[in-house]
């Protein structure tokens, strides 16, 4: 069987009850995990889920250039999949300490608009 034709494993189960068919369609092909396999950016764009946003478009946009997914290749010599899991972790820790600081700082600072405000009013 064509792996591009495989729906990744358990798909199904994890979208809600009313997917229709040609989302699920288009998000299995999205899914694959080999480049090789997955559909193009072209092929997905031409996918019949998205036929009604081509309609609103016109005239497509493309790009020139093809994208260098090299890095996929080079990433699998470099980490296995338990330290990408790792890395992931430690990614979404460092964002939420992020945005912990930043809604915290927020809160208690006198701002130089607070500042221009309470001058003008004095």
């Amino acid at each position: 069987m064509d792996a591009r034709k495989k729906n990744p494993k358990g798909l199904k189960r994890k979208l809600p009850d009313d997917t229709s068919q040609k989302a699920f369609d288009l998000l299995s092909k999205m899914l694959i995990m080999k480049p090789e396999d997955r559909i193009t950016v072209n092929e997905a764009l031409e996918h019949p889920y998205l036929a009604d946003l081509h309609a609103q478009m016109g005239v497509e946009p493309s790009c020139s250039e093809v994208f260098d997914s090299d890095f996929e290749e080079r990433m699998k010599y470099t980490y296995n999949a338990q330290r990408l899991k790792e890395l992931m972790y430690q990614e979404v820790q460092e964002y939420k300490f992020f945005l912990e600081n930043k809604n915290h700082q927020n809160l208690g600072t006198t701002t130089e608009m607070d500042i221009t405000d309470a001058s003008m009013n004095a």
